[in-house]
């Protein structure tokens, strides 16, 4: 399929968005001269290393693969502990959404101020750590009365993650809003004080 892509319109790079991608991708970059830049994440440096196939390939990609690009430097430092070039990662923070500014207006910064809102934009997964994120709020909550946290997304640790807010006695200051659509979670975005 790259193949063909590629005669039809010439490919100046491939991204791929996880080191397992890289890997089935590699072998047809090399064939077509293309550079392979590959985006790694904690699972591809976590909880994936458990299979063996994909643990005995990745010394492979971190070889041959162009560039590997990182959200912070904890990952840059477990990718180099497991092989790749230091030369070849790029650190990249994560910024899903650009948010220009807020959206209020004069009368509502002292308002917004009061309460400052916090907000979690992602998959209810083990790996993103919510229970972690919600045990964190607790703190801050338990400092600062007035605070809010703002939960966007759905996924497995929902339930766990509800039933902590309410054993943490946060249920009033804690929202789950669910999966929402990509307008909807600018609009979260740019109302939030704290990503």
């Amino acid at each position: 399929v790259l193949k063909s892509i590629h005669q039809e319109c010439p490919i100046d790079v491939v991204f791929a968005h996880f080191g397992t991608c890289g890997i089935a991708v590699l072998p047809a970059c090399e064939r077509l001269g293309v550079p392979l830049v590959t985006m790694l994440h904690g699972c591809d440096m976590g909880s994936w290393l458990a299979s063996w196939s994909y643990r005995t390939s990745l010394p492979q990609l971190f070889s041959r693969g162009n560039v590997f690009v990182v959200a912070s430097d904890f990952m840059r430092k477990r990718a180099i502990s497991l092989g790749c070039d230091p030369t070849k990662i790029q650190t990249i923070p994560p910024c899903p959404v650009p948010a220009p500014g807020r959206r209020r207006g004069a009368g509502e910064a002292v308002e917004a101020a009061s309460k400052p809102t916090f907000l979690h934009v992602g998959r209810l997964h083990e790996q993103k750590g919510i229970l972690y994120s919600v045990r964190a709020f607790a703190t801050v909550h338990k400092a600062i009365p007035r605070t809010q946290f703002v939960i966007v997304g759905d996924g497995p640790q929902r339930g766990a993650a509800e039933k902590l807010t309410h054993d943490l006695g946060l249920t009033h200051a804690v929202v789950f809003k669910g999966a929402l659509p990509f307008s909807a979670v600018r609009e979260e975005l740019h109302s939030a004080d704290i990503y």
